[in-house]
């Protein structure tokens, strides 16, 4: 789960290497792919049909002299138009990145060559090619494409300066070449520019927006999900579980006498206690991937365990107890405050009929039933009847 910890981190990272550390990194690239596959199913498309009425306008529009006539066709109807196509496809079927990645790498690649087989034609005279399709090529991919930055200004510096090489080669006035190479460094100015650029706002967008949904989601104070994100969290494991037909262990712990806490010591007191407990249960009772931990509300905590030994979650519960008994306040008057916890906990193997709310209110009663046996306690119940532990039992 992201933490906001690990978005600063990310965010001071960008700063100093223009990309994110590799976990948060994946998780940018899948919402780029995401954002960017009606763009590019569009983009692909509209060039497909573009290549693909190219035999209707190539002789009024490209002027196609007839020996060149097959090999434009062929560029373009062989080429481009299957290449086009594929990506397309490969874009709005939304297949494995695996097979996606290289085939749209390929459509770029082969946009890139098509324009610039052409254009190395319109130099040899054998079609009047538009100068500046090459330079719309480029700026087209860095606009819709949404691809790596770095791969994009290898490919689009390679392109230009094949471009540059090309006139050259074909003996274009010094003039010619001065003018093309001029138009040919703000172009890749622009390009360049302006997709690295769009990429650092990208990223710095995408990571306030991970930071609002990691807020609306948490705890502040520990990084915990909160109450609401919790219960929705909680019916989705239920769910997973009724379909695995495995036992679910939920439980509501307690920090006792905490108003004693918040008067004798402070609330920042309260508040640092609060934290250990927070890290603690996620740290070491909790942590499990599809584990959930969450502040119930006040000193209250929830934690939900998938896939648990009904046998031993009793056991599990008093492990908590005695965990959380190892955090200690000190006081500046040397005086010490070790916490204690009540817990209230039930263990189900969901079925149909399972409801979130009526578990919840399951436990809540179990935990008033170990704070009335003393606290410092775990009540809980499986199958059968509720069952009480006293403190180090």
């Amino acid at each position: 789960m992201l933490r906001i910890e690990d978005l600063d981190e990310a965010g001071r990272t960008l700063k100093r290497r223009l990309r994110f550390p590799p976990a948060i990194e994946a998780m940018f690239r899948d919402a780029q792919e995401a954002r960017h596959r009606v763009p590019r199913i569009l983009f692909f498309s509209v060039i497909a049909v573009a290549f693909a009425l190219a035999p209707l306008y190539n002789d009024l529009v490209l002027r196609v002299s007839p020996e060149a006539r097959p090999l434009v066709l062929a560029i373009e109807l062989v080429w481009g138009l299957p290449a086009m196509a594929l990506s397309a496809l490969a874009s709005w079927r939304d297949w494995p990145d695996p097979i996606t990645q290289p085939v749209q790498t390929y459509g770029v690649l082969s946009l890139w060559g098509v324009v610039l087989s052409l254009q190395a034609l319109g130099y040899a005279g054998q079609v009047a090619y538009p100068t500046h399709l090459v330079a719309l090529a480029v700026i087209a991919v860095a606009t819709f494409g949404g691809y790596r930055t770095r791969r994009f200004v290898l490919g689009a510096t390679t392109v230009l300066a094949l471009d540059l090489l090309m006139l050259i080669g074909f003996g274009a006035a010094e003039q010619t070449i001065a003018h093309r190479t001029y138009e040919m460094v703000f172009v890749w100015l622009i390009a360049i520019g302006g997709a690295v650029t769009t990429d650092m706002l990208t990223r710095a967008l995408w990571l306030r927006h991970c930071e609002a949904w990691v807020l609306s989601r948490t705890d502040q104070l520990t990084g915990l999900l909160n109450r609401g994100t919790f219960f929705a969290e909680l019916d989705r494991l239920l769910a997973q579980a009724r379909r695995d037909g495995t036992a679910i262990g939920i439980a509501l712990i307690d920090l006792d006498h905490f108003k004693h806490i918040n008067d004798r010591f402070g609330h920042l007191a309260g508040d640092d206690i609060i934290r250990a407990s927070g890290r603690m249960i996620a740290e070491r009772l909790a942590r499990r991937p599809l584990d959930l931990r969450a502040r119930y509300g006040g000193e209250e905590f929830a934690v939900a365990w998938y896939d648990i030994d009904s046998r031993h979650f009793g056991e599990l519960l008093d492990q908590v107890r005695t965990t959380l008994g190892t955090i200690a306040h000190h006081g500046e008057d040397g005086d010490t405050h070790r916490v204690t916890a009540s817990i209230g906990g039930v263990c189900v193997v969901p079925q149909p009929s399972t409801r979130t709310l009526a578990l919840i209110e399951q436990a809540d009663a179990l935990l008033y039933r170990a704070k009335d046996a003393g606290r410092d306690r775990v009540a809980w119940r499986d199958l059968g009847e509720p069952r009480t532990l006293a403190a180090g039992a």
